[in-house]
């Protein structure tokens, strides 16, 4: 076979196929029954331990300071 001809069987199929399933994969039956509507999730009892907020240390005094900063240029 030339490479037109087996171009033109590529083009042919990439054209046939999915329109090939998007006519018979509605007329399939279902295989399973529907899945079960999602309840909302496990839910678990509250927790015995009580917590509040609290200061380790001595209170913050003026600005924090901010380290590790990654600047990117996306300009170029």
């Amino acid at each position: 076979m030339s490479p037109n001809v087996r171009a033109l069987i590529l083009l042919v199929l990439i054209i046939i196929i999915p329109i090939a399933t998007w006519l018979v994969l509605p007329t399939l039956p279902s295989l399973g029954q529907p899945a079960e509507i999602f309840s909302g999730g496990t839910t678990y009892p509250a927790s015995p331990v009580k917590f509040e907020r609290a200061t380790v240390g001595a209170k913050p005094v003026g600005l924090p300071l901010i380290t590790n900063v990654q600047i990117l240029d996306f300009d170029g």
